[in-house]
């Protein structure tokens, strides 16, 4: 039986629910629990904001990070049950409870998950990304620190960088 069609949620644009449905899928909730469970951060109870929301609610904001916790909050359950991944979801958490949540999620499990899922999306055969057999750190007319400057990065107003920030 055909299936229906599907309409997107009042207010949002098909490319935010595509950026947002690859988040989740791309972090799958599995790996999300195990992580909270590490750090001892899974939700006791049942909350308005559970800690599993609230990692994909930090992983969203630097999505979208003009926007309003409410708003990005609003975007986030709306992809969640377009998604048909949380139909329970009820908005109505305010900022302070956002704040709240995020305290209380800390950054222990964001920075676990961080380590267990961040990887180079350059392969050895993608174009741009080597120079010379190292992997291509920054390409963008800066250079990196050298002895005397102090922590300071030196700006390219002199002309094109001769040397280039690689790593092996």
């Amino acid at each position: 039986m055909a299936r229906g069609p599907v309409l997107l949620p009042q207010g949002m644009s098909i490319s935010e629910d595509v950026t947002l449905g690859v988040l989740v899928r791309g972090v799958p909730v599995s790996i999300i629990d195990q992580v909270l469970r590490e750090t001892n951060r899974q939700s006791v109870r049942e909350r308005a904001l559970p800690a599993r929301f609230m990692v994909y609610f930090v992983m969203a904001m630097t999505l979208f990070f003009q926007d309003s916790y409410l708003e990005v909050q609003r975007k986030l359950f709306a992809a969640l049950r377009w998604l048909s991944l949380a139909e329970w979801i009820e908005v109505g958490a305010g900022k302070s409870a956002i704040t709240t949540a995020r305290r209380r999620l800390g950054r222990e499990p964001l920075q676990r998950l961080f380590e267990r899922v961040a990887r180079p999306i350059a392969g050895a055969r993608t174009r741009g990304a080597w120079y010379r057999g190292r992997r291509l750190g920054r390409h963008d007319g800066r250079s990196g620190r050298r002895a005397g400057d102090r922590g300071r990065v030196r700006p390219a107003a002199r002309g094109p960088v001769r040397r280039c920030a690689c790593s092996p």
